[in-house]
């Protein structure tokens, strides 16, 4: 397609004569230009110049031998009286484009999704250009495709422009070039005589395969904290898989066919780096169940949130884990819809089991001193306090470690309680064994995001002990706000005093929450579906 720009006399006749040919535009500017542009590559071509009849294709040639390249321009050629000098090098381009375009370039190739980004944060699309930019994947081709017709755009063009050299000079040209352009040279100039295409046709070559994807099957880059022997991060993976049954999902390699941000609290958390240097522009993005840092807890922020806004904005679709989550993405000024699609584990299901009526699970975490109260020793001893009371009412108590790095507080946590023989499972890479041993417990007191998760999938009712927002988060997305107290609120006995009020209110409440688990993954199931198709 062609997209003129500008409000010009000769403007208005070119679109009224080509009125419904939908491969050409008119628009007032350029921002209007991009935003209706339909293809996958936008040109951005000064309207003085003429452009030699290869560099569109060599252009996208570029961006398919190199995924992930970002920008590329051209060398630019302007006619002399000895013929015609070519400016090759990135200073002299950028000094011709500051000279002729300003803010934006004579000639410059890149994606209209990159524009995009810049652009829906409200970026000027000059500035948008120079953000696009500051990407070092970028690439200049060597032959001077763009020609100039003066050294001043406000000199009178030509009646015609064309780009001269024949192939042999097109072969010397780029054997004087030297590097990879003198290698190839030769090479180009017999495949052209062989073939009677221009000089430098790259011929069109099938894209290679991902290695998992040999069947068919479309690929998933998974992003998230797996791999650390944590209970939480491996559930929500196991529940992506379960949902993309039909994709192969991997922890490991490039974007695939969809990059997908997975579960736990990526964003604004040094994630997005990660993402940026395994992103690929054939990929689709997604986010999927996420949390977002809160900056109430997380008061120095790792990335700007403009930067993530930009990411954000790609996507095919934003799915966060609960509204405290969606509330900050909305307040970094996200002009999208953010839909809360529950925490990923919560697509998990238990086996069959037998409720164990007097049965209280526990789960603590050993957070190395970064929660409210920076203190893991009073919450302990919160725990220590709370198992007591509990087997005094009759009650058995469990405890499951969700990582190595519990094992040793929930120790000291039986040594507190006098209760060395207490049932202890260490399930730190086995989030389906942690899920059938809640189920059969009527309440689980989970310090461990995990534990309060997979209880709301099993049916069980939990208690959440905050020691970061993220469980506020997930508390509020199942409506239950009123069972979440904070690390540094456990004084005297009021673990205890929550623990019995919700024992008390169970059977009021799972009702509700079971309503709310329900049509999470109902949306899961959706989203994960759309996310398939898009992707086949």
């Amino acid at each position: 397609e062609m997209i003129v720009v500008g409000e010009t006399p000769e403007i208005s006749e070119f679109a009224e004569r080509r009125h419904g040919d939908p491969r050409f535009l008119a628009k007032n500017d350029i921002e209007s230009g991009i935003r209706a542009a339909r293809g996958e590559y936008v040109a951005l071509v000064h309207g003085a110049v003429a452009l030699g009849d290869q560099i569109l294709s060599r252009s996208v040639s570029a961006f398919d031998r190199k995924p992930r390249l970002a920008w590329l321009q051209s060398a630019y050629g302007v006619p002399t009286n000895q013929g015609m000098d070519v400016y090759r090098r990135s200073v002299d381009i950028e000094a011709i484009d500051h000279h002729w375009g300003g803010d934006l370039p004579v000639f410059g190739f890149t994606r209209r999704r990159e524009l995009m980004k810049g652009l829906r944060v409200g970026w000027s699309p000059g500035k948008t250009w120079e953000w696009v930019k500051t990407s070092d994947q970028n690439a200049v081709h060597t032959v001077a495709y763009v020609l100039l017709p003066a050294h001043s755009p406000d000199e009178p063009r030509p009646q015609r422009l064309r780009l001269e050299g024949t192939r042999r000079v097109q072969m010397f040209d780029d054997m004087k070039a030297g590097g990879k352009e003198m290698v190839l040279a030769p090479m180009r100039a017999v495949r052209t005589e062989m073939t009677n295409t221009p000089y430098g046709t790259t011929p069109v070559s099938p894209d290679v395969p991902h290695p998992a994807d040999q069947e068919g099957r479309p690929v998933v880059r998974y992003v998230g904290w797996t791999g650390n022997e944590n209970m939480g991060d491996e559930a929500m993976l196991l529940a992506v898989r379960q949902l993309l049954g039909d994709a192969e999902v991997t922890t490991s390699g490039n974007a695939g066919n969809l990059l997908l941000v997975g579960g736990g609290t990526l964003i604004n958390r040094g994630y997005l780096r990660h993402l940026t240097q395994m992103d690929s522009p054939r990929a689709e993005r997604a986010v999927f169940g996420t949390g977002v840092a809160n900056p109430e807890y997380w008061t120095e922020q790792k990335e700007r949130p403009s930067d993530w806004v930009a990411f954000l904005e790609t996507c095919a679709s934003i799915g966060v884990r609960g509204p405290i989550s969606r509330d900050i993405l909305l307040s970094w000024g996200l002009d999208r819809e953010v839909e809360i699609i529950g925490d990923p584990a919560l697509t998990m299901r238990p086996a069959e089991f037998d409720l164990e009526p007097g049965r209280v699970i526990v789960c603590p975490a050993d957070t190395r001193g970064l929660l409210w109260g920076e203190s893991d020793a009073e919450v302990i001893s919160a725990f220590a306090r709370l198992i007591v009371a509990l087997r005094n009412e009759g009650h058995e108590v469990h405890a499951i470690s969700s990582s190595p790095r519990d094992d040793r507080l929930i120790i000291e946590m039986m040594r507190q309680a006098d209760y060395p023989d207490m049932p202890y499972h260490a399930v730190h890479e086995d989030p389906q064994a942690a899920l059938d041993l809640i189920a059969t417990a009527p309440l689980v007191v989970a310090e461990r995001l995990h534990g309060a998760v997979l209880a709301a999938a099993a049916g069980t009712l939990p208690l959440f002990v905050e020691y970061r927002p993220k469980l506020r988060d997930f508390a509020s997305s199942v409506g239950l706000e009123d069972l979440v107290i904070r690390t540094d609120h456990l004084g005297a006995d009021a673990l205890e005093a929550l623990a019995r009020e919700a024992l008390e209110a169970r059977d009021t409440l799972l009702p509700g929450m079971g309503e709310i688990v329900a049509e999470y993954r109902e949306r899961q199931a959706r989203t994960a579906g759309e996310l398939l198709r898009a992707i086949r």
